[in-house]
């Protein structure tokens, strides 16, 4: 965690009767945007200021506005998918700003991650094209992600955008350590989403094995996904905790539980903290998933990839979808050309190639 970021856990850290005197300078503020802990600060140290002088207070105008209209959209999506027998889950974000948090808005979500059983894919996708949702990314790539991106206006400029999941990870080296029906099956059902969650012990695991994917691409890493594990091992009854264990030594996944979580000891201290870091050095672990833990390498990323993909022609999938999207992919990134199609791609190919090296 960069020093700024360290910064704002100490700012949240602070206990509940400790108040900020006065707004954080401008480069603070911004960067607690970015860390999506703005609106946990202002509340929590019931900063003062106007907009004038507190960033924080457009950020909470819009972001309250924003999640009052996304959360009446989410309990009717989530209510058309049980209607039409569509087993899922409520992944990431959304699953734990309605368990952990005391207002949901104060949580940021840029989307909803749905889990649906790979089953009932026809149906969902479906619903979704049937209900106003439409593909943003104007294609659907079969072979390089195990999901499918669905966008729905809903006033102004809000949206609800859903990331609609048929594995938990696009990890295809870590895919057979999670059962989709099994996930589904042991879900918590919140009443507030009118919907079933990944349930807390599997929920900390994905927060971990998300955290690292960013972190082993290069990624901007937020602040926030650390305090949803602080707040996620804390909220753990004794029964979760055995069960957390129990899936980190089944799963031979140690190594990554325990680097990450020393990072959430440094950042915010807790005993429940204390106890999975010391657990987990002692517990097995599987050197094939040290990968998580090594120097950003998009190349690596790649070969891995191609070495857990089955088959010859899914392979070339992987190649051919990575190297040669459609011409939308292309400009979406880059932006509009009168480029011939293949010029885009040798562009792209040569930009690829520069962070490789």
């Amino acid at each position: 965690m960069d020093e700024v970021g360290q910064q704002l856990a100490g700012l949240l850290a602070k206990d509940s009767g400790s108040r900020l005197a006065a707004p954080p300078d401008e480069h603070l503020q911004t960067a607690a945007v970015q860390h999506g802990v703005a609106l946990l600060l202002q509340h929590q140290q019931a900063v003062p200021g106007t907009s004038k002088d507190n960033l924080w207070v457009t950020y909470y105008r819009e972001q309250v506005l924003s999640s009052q209209v996304q959360y009446k959209a989410v309990l009717t999506l989530c209510s058309q998918l049980k209607q039409h027998g569509i087993r899922f889950i409520v992944l990431k974000g959304w699953a734990l700003s309605a368990t952990l948090y005391n207002r949901m808005y104060l949580r940021p979500k840029t989307d909803i991650d749905l889990l649906i059983h790979p089953q009932d894919k026809a149906r969902s996708l479906a619903l979704f094209q049937t209900n106003g949702f439409h593909n943003p990314r104007g294609w659907q790539p079969a072979y390089i992600i195990d999901q499918i991106s669905m966008c729905k206006p809903l006033l102004g400029a809000i949206r609800l955008n859903v990331d609609v999941h048929f594995e938990l990870t696009n990890d295809k080296g870590l895919q057979p350590l999670f059962e989709v029906e099994s996930l589904i099956e042991k879900g918590d059902y919140i009443s507030g989403l009118g919907a079933h969650i990944i349930c807390r012990p599997m929920a900390f695991i994905h927060c971990v094995i998300h955290l690292l994917h960013h972190q082993a691409s290069g990624d901007f890493i937020k602040l926030i996904w650390y305090y949803d594990m602080h707040l996620l091992i804390n909220a753990m009854s004794t029964t979760e905790t055995k069960q957390l264990y129990t899936e980190i030594e089944k799963m031979q996944i140690s190594r990554l539980v325990a680097k990450v979580t020393a990072t959430l000891v440094n950042l915010f201290p807790s005993q429940a903290a204390d106890a999975l870091l010391e657990a987990a050095r002692q517990l097995p672990a599987r050197s094939e998933f040290d990968y998580l833990l090594a120097e950003p390498s998009l190349n690596a990323a790649t070969f891995r990839q191609l070495r857990y993909t089955r088959g010859w022609a899914a392979k070339l999938g992987v190649a051919k979808e990575g190297l040669f999207p459609p011409r939308a992919e292309i400009e979406k990134k880059y932006g509009q050309s009168d480029w011939p199609l293949v010029m885009l791609y040798i562009r792209r190919i040569i930009t690829g190639i520069k962070k490789r090296l």
